[in-house]
């Protein structure tokens, strides 16, 4: 996963972010603007269809 600091209202000291994750085949799935517990969902159900 990535996300890009420079956005505004992205990163750290707030309570949003924008995120790309990247599979192991290289491919790239980009997240608009959203809340970091919405993100971190999308994340652990990605984890969750990986196990």
């Amino acid at each position: 996963m990535a996300n890009n600091i420079a956005e505004k209202n992205a990163g750290f000291k707030t309570d949003t972010n924008i995120a790309a994750i990247i599979d192991k085949e290289g491919n790239v799935k980009e997240y608009p603007l959203m809340s970091k517990r919405e993100l971190a969902g999308i994340i652990l159900d990605k984890v969750q269809n990986l196990l």
